[in-house]
Order: C-alpha cells, then sequence, then structure tokens
C-alpha cells in the first residue's frame, strides 16, 4: 500500500470515530441499535420541504429523524451507515409503534439530494426499495426565492438585474455543452428550478411507484389533501393534520408582473418536458 491510500484509510478511521462517538455521543454509541428510513423528502429547495419535514412526523405511525437536511448521501457517506442510523429511532421505538398502530415509518428530508446525480445512485445501492417525495414550487417562485435568501446578491442588484445576468451565462453555458451542465445547479438561482435535468438520473434509477410528485402550491391551498395523499402513497393510514402553517417563510416584496412574465417564458420549454416526465400538469405556463 502506497503512503497516499494508508494516509486516506487512517483519515477515514478517524473521521468515523470522531463523528460517530465524539460528535454524535450516545446516539452514535446505539447506531446499531437504530433503523434506516423508509422514506425519503429529496427536494426541492425553497418549495416546503421543512414544512414537511415539520408535518410529517405527526402522523402517529411516523417518527422523524433527528432533524432534517441531513445530507449524508452526498458530504457525509464516507462515514459510514452507522453514522447515518444514528439520527433515526432505535428498533425499540419500532416495536413500539408497531405494536401500537401496526405501521412504523421514520423519514429523511434533505433537499439537495436532488441536484446530485451520485446521491442517486446512492441511495438506490443502500436503499433500493425507498420511497421518494420531491415538493415542486413554481420554478419563478423558486428562483425569487433563492436571490432574495442571498442577501450579499440581493443587496448589490435589483432581481431584474441579476436575472439578465444569469440568463447570458445560463445561455453561453448551455451552447458550450452538449449536456445540461450540472455545475448551474450550484451557482444559479434560476437553474435551480429547471427540474426536468435534476430529475432525469432519478426517474432512471428508480421505479414509477417509488416516487411522488406534489406541488407546493397544491400544499398551500388544501394540506388536508396533500398530506392523505402522501399516507396513501406510503401505505398509511389517513390522518388530519392539526394547525398547519409554512414553515421557513421568507419575508420580501412580491414579485413584479413583467418580470415573472420574463421567468415564465425563461422555464415554459423546461417545465414542458419536466411535465411529460412526471406525467402532469402543474400550470405553471400560466401568466397571472
Amino acid at each position: 500500500m502506497t503512503f497516499e491510500i494508508v494516509r486516506k484509510f487512517l483519515v477515514n478511521i478517524y473521521q468515523k470515530i470522531r463523528y460517530n462517538f465524539l460528535q454524535r455521543h450516545v446516539y452514535g454509541i446505539t447506531a446499531s441499535f437504530r433503523v434506516l428510513p423508509d422514506f425519503m423528502v429529496i427536494g426541492f429547495g425553497k418549495a416546503g420541504t421543512s414544512t414537511l419535514y415539520h408535518y410529517l412526523g405527526e402522523h402517529p405511525c411516523i417518527i422523524k429523524s433527528s432533524h432534517d437536511h441531513l445530507g449524508f448521501f452526498d458530504d457525509n457517506f464516507h462515514l459510514g451507515l452507522n453514522f447515518y442510523k444514528s439520527f433515526f429511532p432505535t428498533r425499540k421505538t419500532k416495536n413500539e409503534i408497531l405494536k401500537k398502530y401496526g405501521k412504523f415509518l421514520t423519514y429523511d428530508v434533505t433537499a439537495w439530494y436532488i441536484t446530485s446525480p451520485l446521491c442517486a445512485k446512492q441511495i438506490l445501492k443502500t436503499l433500493p426499495k425507498i420511497k421518494l417525495i420531491i415538493i415542486c414550487r413554481n420554478p419563478a417562485d423558486v428562483a425569487y426565492s433563492y436571490f432574495n435568501g442571498d442577501t450579499r446578491l440581493s443587496k448589490k442588484i435589483s432581481f431584474e438585474e441579476a436575472i439578465e445576468k444569469e440568463i447570458k451565462i445560463h445561455e453561453t453555458k448551455i451552447k458550450k455543452s452538449k449536456e445540461f451542465p450540472l455545475e448551474l445547479l450550484e451557482n444559479s438561482f434560476l437553474a435551480r428550478g429547471i427540474y426536468f435535468e435534476q430529475l432525469k438520473i432519478w426517474s432512471e434509477l428508480f421505479q414509477k411507484d417509488q416516487l411522488l410528485f406534489i406541488k407546493t402550491e397544491d400544499l398551500e391551498k388544501d394540506p388536508i389533501r396533500i398530506f392523505n395523499d402522501i399516507f396513501e402513497f406510503l401505505d398509511l393510514p389517513k390522518f388530519t393534520i392539526k394547525n398547519f402553517e409554512k414553515q421557513n417563510v421568507g419575508k420580501y416584496p412580491p414579485m413584479k408582473k413583467e418580470t415573472r412574465k420574463i421567468l415564465i417564458d425563461f422555464y415554459k420549454l423546461y417545465n414542458k418536458k419536466f411535465q411529460k416526465l412526471i406525467d402532469n400538469k402543474f400550470g405553471w405556463d400560466e401568466f397571472n
């Protein structure tokens, strides 16, 4: 073994000890007695993933992970499954819920999994039967939300100036690349709403009955129906979420109508591809 291989091996061992035991404490020590998730909410960002994390755990058959956005399958996969298990309930808790209600599920909500083909492959390899929930919001509103969430950017230029700049960058990179450049997803708030390109790998790897797409706007209008759609997808009995309200709501002025029109035109082709892929029309191309 070369020095570099030995070094990487020792670093990996150190990180596993550090994160599993020193950082996760009793949860890491008891990880082997804990369970893996039965389903995930894998995206999209700024669409309501925090709201789903907050309320899904109200169903008596569902126990949430210790927090949302675990990020195991991208940044922390090298730490091993015991590190991942440390964020989930114990088998004892599972058995208690099963005895009381007849069903038990737990879940991981990490919005940025959807952006990574590597995450898709690692999730399939680790949890081939996992069910995946994807919540989708009008891309125009997603772009506006990302822009306003970046205070360094929004304090320097207007949203309209930022859009003009990003569209030019987008068009330049698309022309230079035969395939959609995925690096755009990391640096472009407009690219985050191009759902088709992010979803292709997931639709190729996972069975259709493993994927559930829900619309943010529908969740806001009729949360009881949408949550029961989710529970049906998870093969759980219906349950009424009480005192529903959106989580992590951004506070900023409404988007200008003429700006929304520009974004609707920009996303129109991508939305058409996305809706064909999932065989569902979300009505985002309508200008209100």
